[in-house]
């Protein structure tokens, strides 16, 4: 072999690990250069060599003053940064101090740090999962600190809610003594604690005590009143009662061309019946047995089922045996609702048995305990959305939608975007509540009128 071929085939030192030991000997591979000083060979290092590179310091959270910046597992080149402020508090205990937009950019930081060292090789060495422990923990501590904040936040709301609600006891606590009085235990129930609650359990307030109604109705023989408009046209004729010093608390038109006036007093009451002319005849209407409904009965069963065990499971019987039960207590009607094993049943009781029940409170109906309270039924118009008629005997010509309280159309093909009382907006009041809600003024004064018909008294 010649000289030239000699070098030509004859491995290099500076590339051979150890001198070649035949001809048979692989040729070893040869070695990259090396790199310039102060640039990573990223793409020369192992799986191993990328994770030992990273260099990221282990602390608490994301508490190390050493700024974080994890290398590009594939290009050795730093990535989204970490960016942690020097002389930061040390420790997720620290975040009760922080604010919420705070709060989020840690828990952003903690999540990107995740990632970084999750994504940088297949393994991870025992730093690496320190520091994924030490970032989820200070993860925790974040969501920790939002939720304190939250509840914070929602203790305040309550507090706020709970002193309205206090404002609003003690501006209707003098008109509501006696219905508390009842309330307690100390003392029958008056119709003042028929009404039902309002918002925040504040009882409503009925106002003033009202006297005994009168209806006047045109007397027989007399044509010239054929409508109620000209039977109340006729009543403010004769009566004058500002001269009478009398007060009348209202007053409505009923059928047969009758008017019903609600006095103030029975005193008033007198002086009006003896004022009325000859043209007309005044009456005292009937008032109403109390209704009283027994909620949540179990399946459906009939009047007398309940009603014995009314007498058998909660009245004492030897004030209330079953035949005085089944005298003072008659079935009216009942209630449920669909896809549902419970039944209200409503009975009309007289005012004795009445306060007996409601003073009870919940009774005993066979196995299940059921609340008993006063029913309270007034009707709305689904036509006119006016209290006092059904549908059926409405005299409106045209409908009155229940949602925006536009006429013309009904509440099927509204398009509205908002509610509004259709009641309230008829007779210019604050209408931007659902028509026939429970807080609805025109709601409230129909009970008030209905409870002013019914006879609680004995």
């Amino acid at each position: 072999m010649s000289e030239e071929e000699r070098e030509l085939f004859s491995p290099r030192v500076s590339l051979a690990r150890s001198p070649p030991r035949g001809p048979t000997a692989p040729l070893p591979a040869p070695m990259p250069p090396p790199a310039p000083r102060g640039v990573r060979a990223g793409a020369a290092m192992s799986a191993k060599g990328r994770r030992t590179g990273l260099h990221i310091p282990v602390a608490s959270g994301l508490s190390s003053s050493a700024p974080v910046t994890p290398v590009d597992p594939v290009a050795g080149v730093p990535s989204f940064p970490i960016p942690v402020a020097s002389g930061a508090p040390t420790g997720p205990l620290d975040v009760a101090a922080q604010g919420r937009l705070e709060l989020l950019e840690r828990a952003n930081r903690a999540v990107r740090g995740i990632m970084s060292v999750a994504t940088a090789a297949s393994k991870l060495n025992k730093s690496e999962v320190n520091l994924i422990s030490e970032l989820g923990r200070d993860i925790l501590a974040v969501v920790g600190a939002l939720g304190i904040q939250l509840s914070d936040k929602e203790l305040v709301v309550e507090r706020l809610r709970s002193a309205e609600a206090s404002a609003r006891r003690d501006s209707v606590a003098p008109s509501m003594a006696a219905g508390a009085a009842a309330g307690s235990g100390t003392g029958p129930a008056t119709f003042a604690t028929v009404l039902r609650t309002g918002p925040g359990g504040v009882p409503r307030s009925i106002g003033a005590s009202q006297g005994p109604s009168l209806a006047f109705y045109p007397s027989e023989g007399n044509a010239e009143l054929k409508t109620a408009e000209d039977t109340k046209k006729e009543v403010k004729k004769a009566i004058d009662p500002k001269s009478m010093a009398i007060g009348i608390q209202s007053v409505r038109k009923v059928g047969n061309a009758g008017v019903v006036v609600q006095t103030t007093s029975p005193g008033a009451a007198v002086k009006l019946r003896n004022a009325a002319p000859p043209s007309l005849r005044v009456t005292e209407p009937r008032r109403r047995q109390p209704l009283v409904a027994v909620n949540g009965v179990e399946g459906d069963p009939s009047f007398e089922e309940v009603i014995e065990c009314l007498a058998s499971q909660n009245l004492d019987p030897e004030e209330w045996p079953l035949t005085r039960v089944r005298a003072e207590l008659t079935g009216a009607f009942k209630k449920g609702r669909r896809q549902s094993n419970n039944t209200t049943v409503v009975f009309n009781a007289s005012p004795r048995i009445r306060d007996a029940l409601v003073k009870i409170g919940r009774v005993y109906v066979g196995w299940v305990a059921c609340e008993v309270t006063d029913f309270v039924r007034v009707t709305c118009c689904n036509k006119c959305q006016q209290y006092g008629h059904p549908e059926k005997f409405c005299r409106a010509k045209e409908a009155t939608c229940g949602r925006c309280g536009e006429d013309g159309h009904r509440m099927e093909a509204c398009k509205a975007a908002s509610a509004c009382c259709a009641t309230c907006r008829r007779f210019r009041r604050e209408a931007m509540h659902p028509t026939a809600s429970r807080d609805c003024p025109a709601r409230r004064h129909a009970e008030e009128r209905f409870l002013n018909q019914v006879e609680y008294g004995y």
